[in-house]
């Protein structure tokens, strides 16, 4: 599943990803692209989420300068409404080669009181890194790739994603009525079909894939990015 990963990637990017994870700690991939390979469709992948922190941000910037992306005031109206409505991330910085698209985002720090508090602002934006993760609004927006191994946010995610279904969880930081509707009729157009809470046959489903889902969580990615952690960074 690694390679199959890493390859779609690199196809998409038009060089090799590891540049980007190399030297980096708070750098990931996550959201749509992940899911399209997943699920098969890695011909419809149509730009590339990475979620970090400044530091890395700052390598990933220069990698992707070097391999001919150019800055560009794009993003897309999924991404502008986590910007404008959910507030929970900065605006993103977008990078285009011809008709490939990668998003750098970067979660917010919130809190007034930590202005001037170097230590502090990072610490509540490593928070917040994960609890961007976490909270996501659909199933299939629940995995996480570091450049070594797949993660899941949303328990069984990955199966979610194989066999084109998903359902709603609402009530997460990430979730936003305006935005859902946009992200539910994509699922809609990419084959994905929606199922319910309740629906018996798909709780039934959950438990047997949970008792052999052998994909790690993402508290895994946490204890791994800590123990790699660069100790200084400037928000």
């Amino acid at each position: 599943m690694y390679n199959k990963i890493k390859n779609c990637i690199d196809n998409y990017l038009e060089f090799d990803s590891n540049k980007l994870f190399k030297k980096t700690d708070y750098l990931v991939i996550f959201g749509g692209s992940l899911r399209d390979i997943i699920a098969g469709d890695d011909n419809k992948i149509k730009d590339i989420d990475i979620m970090c922190l400044s530091k890395s941000r700052n390598i990933a910037i220069n990698v992707l300068l070097s391999e001919g992306y150019i800055r560009h005031d794009l993003f897309s109206p999924d991404t502008f409404l986590l910007y404008t409505k959910i507030k929970c991330i900065f605006e993103p910085k977008t990078f285009v080669k011809g008709n490939k698209v990668v998003q750098l985002i970067t979660p917010v720090n919130i809190n007034a009181n930590y202005r001037h508090d170097d230590t502090k602002i990072f610490n509540e934006m490593k928070s917040n890194f994960f609890e961007i993760l976490k909270n996501v609004d659909l199933t299939t927006s629940g995995l996480v790739f570091d450049g070594e191994e797949l993660f899941e946010s949303v328990r069984n995610s990955y199966y979610h994603c194989k066999n084109k279904y998903f359902h709603e969880i609402t009530g997460t930081k990430m979730y936003n009525e305006d935005r859902i509707v946009f992200r539910k009729n994509n699922l809609y157009n990419k084959g994905f079909k929606i199922v319910k809470h309740d629906d018996i046959k798909f709780i039934r489903l959950q438990k047997v894939l949970s008792l052999r889902n052998t994909i790690p969580t993402i508290n895994k990615l946490r204890k791994k990015i800590l123990s790699n952690e660069i100790k200084f960074e400037r928000y």
